[in-house]
C-alpha cells in the first residue's frame, strides 16, 4: 500500500490540536455535541455560574499569558466549588500538558472522564498521549468514546481520522471521519479535502 502524499500525522495533529484546544480551553459550556447530540444514556452537561465562567475566562488568560500557577489556582478554587465536574480537570489537564508534566496531565484528565465519561478535551488528549506512545488501540477507544458523549466535536473526529488512515490503516473508518469533520466545519478545510478525495480513490 503505497505511504499518503500529505502530511505527516504529527504535523497533522498539533497544527489542529494548538487552534482547536485554546478554544475549548476557554468555554464553559461543553463543545460541540452538547444537549443536542444524538448520543443516548449521557448525564446533562453541568454548566458554570456566570461568575465562575468570568473564573474560567480570567485563568485562559493567564494561561495566554503563560502563567500557569495563577491559572491553576483559578482552577482548583472552581473545583473547590464544583468538585464533579469534569470540565475543571481536564483544563486543569491541559494546562500541567502545556509544562511538560505529563504524568499529572494525565492524571488530571482520567479524573475528568471518571465524572464525565467522554469529556471531549480529556478524551483528545488522553487518546493523542496514548498514540504517541504507540498505544493506538487504546487511542482510538478514547476517540470512540469522546465520540460517543459528543459526537459533533471536530477535534475527535479529525483526530480519529488520522489515527485511523496512518496507524491503524482502517482507511473507511478514516474517511468516515474525515467527511464528519469536514460537515461539522461547514467544509472549509481544502486540505482536508484533498485527504478525502486521496483516500476515496485508495478505498474504492
Amino acid at each position: 500500500m503505497p505511504a499518503p502524499k500529505h502530511a505527516s500525522w504529527p504535523c497533522r495533529v498539533l497544527v489542529f490540536l494548538l487552534a482547536v484546544v485554546l478554544g475549548l480551553a476557554g468555554c464553559a459550556s461543553m463543545p460541540g455535541g452538547g444537549e443536542n447530540s444524538q448520543a443516548t444514556e449521557r448525564k446533562p452537561v453541568e454548566s458554570l455560574s456566570p461568575e465562575q465562567e468570568v473564573e474560567l475566562a480570567r485563568a485562559l488568560n493567564l494561561v495566554r499569558s503563560r502563567k500557569y500557577a495563577g491559572a491553576i489556582d483559578i482552577l482548583q478554587g472552581l473545583q473547590a466549588q464544583r468538585p464533579a465536574m469534569g470540565l475543571i480537570d481536564a483544563r486543569i489537564g491541559w494546562i500541567l500538558q502545556q509544562q511538560g508534566r505529563q504524568d499529572e496531565a494525565e492524571a488530571a484528565y482520567r479524573r475528568a472522564l471518571g465524572k464525565a465519561p467522554g469529556e471531549p478535551m480529556a478524551s483528545n488528549n488522553l487518546a493523542l498521549i496514548r498514540q504517541k506512545h504507540g498505544d493506538f488501540d487504546q487511542a482510538k477507544q478514547f476517540f470512540v468514546a469522546g465520540l460517543r458523549a459528543h459526537p459533533d466535536t471536530p477535534a475527535l473526529h479529525y483526530n480519529l481520522a488520522v489515527l485511523a488512515e496512518l496507524y491503524l490503516l482502517e482507511l473507511p473508518l478514516a474517511l468516515k471521519h474525515y467527511r464528519r469533520f469536514q460537515v461539522l466545519t461547514d467544509g472549509g478545510d481544502e486540505q482536508v479535502a484533498g485527504w478525502i478525495a486521496d483516500l476515496e480513490r485508495r478505498v474504492n
